[in-house]
């Protein structure tokens, strides 16, 4: 996954912690079950290069659905920005068509 900061942040400290999270989904409630945290996208995000930008390998989940059902793949990104005093926030992104 590419991270595309704002240039001139090269090695400034941008946040406390940070992961992403990837998810498998029921399909139609969006139940999840089966997720896995990334872990290293803090060290990645605090230490941009020069343009502003790194590469993280996001995290994978496995999981074996009874025969006939359908799931989704979905993920959230969890980052406790520094010095904003809210702790981990999270962004979802949308889920894949059904698998």
């Amino acid at each position: 996954m590419d991270i595309d900061g704002p240039p001139g942040f090269a090695d400034y400290p941008m946040v406390h912690d940070a992961r992403g999270v990837a998810q498998v989904k029921r399909s139609g409630s969006g139940a999840v079950v089966k997720s896995a945290n990334g872990y290293g996208l803090e060290g990645r995000m605090n230490n941009l290069d020069g343009y502003g930008n790194t590469r993280y390998a996001s995290p994978t989940v496995k999981y074996r659905p009874p025969v006939g059902t359908r799931y989704t793949g979905g993920g959230v990104l969890q980052v406790d920005w520094k010095d904003d005093g809210a702790g981990l926030r999270s962004y979802s992104f949308s889920a894949s068509p059904a698998v």
